[in-house]
């Protein structure tokens, strides 16, 4: 009896879905946040009657999490590249469970 239960539980692990390895995990939060901040860029295009292609995100400089009254928000500094060559550091302050650009609050270039 003791084998087939031994057995009866190997067999229940192996059909267990694999947990995502550390590095795995770490490819997605930056894909949630590459995502997020291009909807901060398509909602600054479109407030600045750009198209949104005129932007190219790059990359995340900062991060931070902000917690008031019970609203949680993402605060992001990041690297945009322009269609003339030239890159820019932005700031965008986002709903931290962004869904799109109704949940960009503000998105902006940050001065020099």
């Amino acid at each position: 009896m003791t084998a087939d239960c031994i057995a009866a539980t190997r067999l229940r692990n192996s059909l267990r879905p694999k947990s995502p390895t550390r590095a795995d995990l770490w490819r997605r939060k930056q894909e949630r946040e590459r995502k997020t901040l291009v909807s901060g860029l398509n909602a600054y295009a479109k407030q600045n009657n750009m198209q949104p292609n005129e932007l190219e995100f790059v990359e995340v400089k900062g991060r931070a999490q902000i917690l008031e009254h019970s609203t949680e928000y993402l605060h992001f500094n990041f690297l945009v590249k322009q269609m003339d060559g030239i890159s820019k550091v932005f700031f965008a302050e986002i709903n931290a469970y962004c869904r799109g650009e109704k949940d960009v609050y503000l998105c902006t270039p940050l001065e020099q």
